[in-house]
């Protein structure tokens, strides 16, 4: 397991509106301040939290977000800037994530990436200007997908399917997966995640993904 999980406030935000933030992280076996984010992050979700207080539209609710702010406060934050000259003017590859990811790999060991961005996992497959990121990125990366599958393996089907049906609208592709009402069985549940694992890997290639089980 990685001794390091550079996480981006995406799934960050996702596992804390699931309550299973611990549960990653227990998963993962990694401590929290092994767990490294954005400096930003903390203020990114301060940010949503008064949108929300205001009444604003945000579909995060006030105890995610307190506990993926109670998460990032006990994690390892980067303030220092990596080099990512490799990343400008690349659509679907945003300076948070680009930061992260070669963070990731200037750290190397067993360092991994925690991301629940797609869209940046296949832009930087194909951007040619960031091919030492994704090189180096190889057997490296954890999505979103690939924790609730392993979670679910770990707690029990019915212990995971309660928690996300708690937040329906969190995630559009893991709510799809459970089923409208979050009533499909374990195993097309699970055919449905390993589809959308297929789904990145026919951009990055076999082993790009880390498999945690």
């Amino acid at each position: 397991m990685p001794r390091v999980v550079f996480a981006d406030n995406d799934i960050i935000l996702k596992l804390a509106e699931y309550d299973l933030l611990s549960d990653a992280r227990s998963l993962l076996s990694v401590k929290s301040t092994e767990v490294v984010v954005l400096d930003s992050a903390k203020h990114v979700y301060a940010g949503l939290k008064k949108k929300l207080q205001r009444g604003e539209s945000v579909k995060r609710s006030l105890q995610g977000l307190d506990r993926a702010i109670e998460f990032v406060e006990a994690a390892t934050q980067i303030t220092d800037k990596a080099n990512i000259d490799w990343a400008e003017d690349h659509d679907n590859i945003d300076i948070p994530e680009a930061q992260l990811a070669s963070w990731t790999v200037k750290t190397g060991g067993e360092s991994c990436l925690l991301t629940g961005d797609k869209r940046f996992l296949k832009a930087l497959a194909q951007a040619d200007a960031g091919e030492h990121i994704f090189r180096g990125l190889h057997s490296r990366v954890i999505c979103l997908e690939e924790v609730i599958r392993a979670l679910i393996a770990e707690l029990g089907f019915d212990n995971v399917r309660r928690k996300v049906a708690s937040a329906p609208e969190c995630d559009t592709g893991i709510q799809l997966v459970f089923g409208s009402t979050f009533d499909l069985p374990e195993e097309p549940v699970k055919d449905g995640l390993e589809s959308m694992l297929r789904d990145i890997t026919a951009v990055t290639g076999t082993g790009w993904l880390k498999r945690l089980s």
